[in-house]
């Protein structure tokens, strides 16, 4: 599936299609979702869990959450390099190793 539209709804990432309007997938992630990143040349989507201090890893060919890494606190910037494959994310708690 292509990745189209990302919108965040609670805590829930919701895939829509950009044709039908419609609501294509909904994926669970943590605790208060707040920022998205999209890797569009691997086809991952990341999102920021700012209440859990993690970032949910959704492979966006199966809509799934492949992975919850820990991040520093209060996550509050994220950025993805596709051709190094790594994010960065900026956390607004303080200054800790993540």
């Amino acid at each position: 599936m292509k990745i189209s539209n990302i919108a965040v709804l609670l805590l829930v990432v919701a895939n829509w299609s950009a044709t039908a309007q419609t609501v294509v997938d909904t994926i669970k992630v943590g605790s208060a979702p707040a920022l998205i990143a999209v890797d569009r040349v691997n086809n991952l989507i990341y999102v920021t869990n700012a209440g859990d201090s993690t970032v949910s890893v959704i492979d966006g060919a199966t809509n799934t959450v492949i992975a919850t890494p820990a991040v520093g606190s209060y996550p509050q910037a994220i950025t993805a390099n596709s051709s190094l494959h790594r994010i960065y994310v900026g956390n607004f708690g303080a200054a800790e190793p993540c």
